[in-house]
């Protein structure tokens, strides 16, 4: 009994550690600092970025980047999803970037969640 017990267990914490992650969970592993170097030259003129960014963005055009970060939809997937293909319906221009590029910026926007 205490054997058949043993096994479940282990098939169970096997299964558990082979399966991906929750969607919503964030395990994006990106380079922070490479994210914040990318926004701050090609996402400024829209977003705030960072408070250190040295211009300010035109007024109500984006939200900020604090903001996206914040929103409870999105999770890593999502904003992966999101940077990799063209935004149909929204003013957000189409930047393309590279899968590591993606990664940095979502690395880099979800570090601003730890600023609350």
């Amino acid at each position: 009994m205490i054997r058949s017990f043993v096994c479940a267990a282990a098939i169970v914490l096997l299964a558990a550690a082979a399966c991906p992650r929750q969607a919503g969970a964030q395990h994006v592993r990106g380079n922070v600092q490479a994210g914040q170097e990318l926004v701050l030259h090609h996402c400024d003129m829209c977003h705030v970025v960072a408070n250190s960014q040295s211009l300010p963005p035109m007024p109500g055009y984006a939200p900020t980047f604090f903001e996206v970060a914040t929103r409870p939809y999105v999770t890593d997937r999502w904003l992966y999803d999101f940077l990799a293909r063209p935004h149909v319906g929204i003013r957000m221009p189409y930047q393309e970037l590279t899968p590591a590029q993606i990664r940095d910026v979502s690395a880099y926007i979800f570090s601003l969640r730890a600023k609350r």
